[in-house]
């Protein structure tokens, strides 16, 4: 026991859980944990994860990236018994071809050959970018994995056309059949 006050003494018995000190202390609690999330930078689902930031015009990767790349190998190359041997990993920052005044960011893998490039679009929210494995109509551009597997000039970019961005294997908006270059689009069912 306690002084408090005009001579009274309080024991804890005195906090019901109907009485005004106990709601005035819940209340408190409830406030604090109501600012500390929203304070801590959690991705709006476990479809959408922090990636990278990007600090002074360099990126900081903070996801698992041997942990990513085993992922996207069992997303892009589920159905092959043989997969390949994924070696480097690094964000790109590239303009869009066909609105070069547009640019993006996204995780680009390829395997020792170079010849296998898989693409991830990264979207910038601050100075955060996130992985979207939700597909949607308006996600559909993020939500892909896009493989180009071939050499010479087969690399992953992303075209504008008519104001519409799509991903392409070519630096170009030419549709020509191209045997040399193949392409994999690939996103997760949730």
């Amino acid at each position: 026991m306690h002084q408090v006050g005009c001579g009274r003494k309080r024991s804890l018995s005195d906090l019901k859980i109907n009485g005004p000190v106990f709601r005035y202390v819940v209340m408190k609690l409830l406030i604090c944990l109501v600012i500390l999330l929203m304070s801590t930078q959690v991705p709006v689902n476990a479809q959408e994860q922090l990636f990278a930031t990007l600090q002074r015009r360099a990126v900081h990767i903070v996801y698992d990236t041997v942990q990513f790349k085993a992922d996207v190998l069992d997303i892009v190359f589920s159905d092959y018994k043989q997969k390949p041997s994924l070696a480097s990993l690094r964000v790109v920052h590239k303009p869009v071809v066909g609105d070069p005044a547009k640019l993006y960011y996204a995780v680009l893998i390829s395997d020792t050959s170079g010849s296998i490039k898989i693409a991830k679009w990264l979207e910038q929210r601050g100075q955060n970018l996130y992985l979207i494995d939700k597909f949607s109509e308006d996600k559909r551009l993020q939500a892909y994995y896009f493989t180009c597997i071939g050499t010479e000039g087969c690399t992953p970019s992303v075209l504008s056309v008519d104001g519409e961005l799509g991903w392409s294997c070519k630096e170009s908006a030419v549709c020509t059949p191209d045997v040399s270059c193949r392409t994999i689009k690939s996103f997760l069912m949730h």
